[in-house]
C-alpha cells in the first residue's frame, strides 16, 4: 500500500468555527479561536478558546478560563480520509488512552475536522459530536 501524502495537512491552521451537535439537544455554535498545527513528522498540536477569554481576577473566573480552553498534543497517523491522534498532554488529561479519529477534508484553503458521535469527553452521560473549521495560515 503506498503512504498517504500529507503534504495538504501539514502547516499551520486558524480556527475559525467549531460547532457541537448534542444527542437530544441539537446543534451549537461556540465562537472560537486558536490554531492547529501539523507537521510532517506526524505532530499535532493545537490550542483552541473562546475569544472574549478575559484575565482571571477571583477563583471563579479562573474556572471558568480552563472551561474555555483545549488544548493537546501527540501523534497522529494518516489515514485515507481520516487520522487518528494518540495524545501525549491535553489540558485535561481526560482520554490520553483512547485513539481519536478525525474526519478531514480539505477545499482550497479551508480544513474541516469532523470527530463522530461518542461519549462525550466533559460531559458524563452525554454523546456528541462536534466539526471544526480552520483557514490555512500564510
Amino acid at each position: 500500500m503506498a503512504a498517504i501524502d500529507g503534504s495538504a495537512l501539514y502547516g499551520g491552521w486558524k480556527v475559525i468555527s467549531t460547532v457541537v451537535t448534542t444527542e437530544g439537544e441539537g446543534e451549537q455554535v461556540i465562537p472560537s479561536t486558536g490554531y492547529l498545527l501539523f507537521t510532517p513528522e506526524h505532530r499535532i498540536s493545537a490550542i483552541v478558546g473562546r475569544p472574549d477569554r478575559k484575565p482571571a481576577t477571583n477563583e471563579a473566573e479562573e474556572l471558568a478560563l480552563a472551561r474555555s480552553l483545549m488544548a493537546y498534543t501527540g501523534r497522529f497517523e494518516l489515514k485515507e480520509d481520516h487520522y487518528v491522534a494518540k495524545l501525549d498532554i491535553s489540558s485535561t488529561m481526560l482520554a490520553l488512552d483512547d485513539p481519536q479519529i478525525r474526519y478531514f477534508k480539505i477545499d482550497g484553503d479551508t480544513l474541516t475536522i469532523s470527530m463522530p458521535m461518542k461519549p462525550s469527553t466533559v460531559r458524563p452521560g452525554v454523546r456528541d459530536s462536534t466539526v471544526l473549521t480552520a483557514v490555512r495560515e500564510r
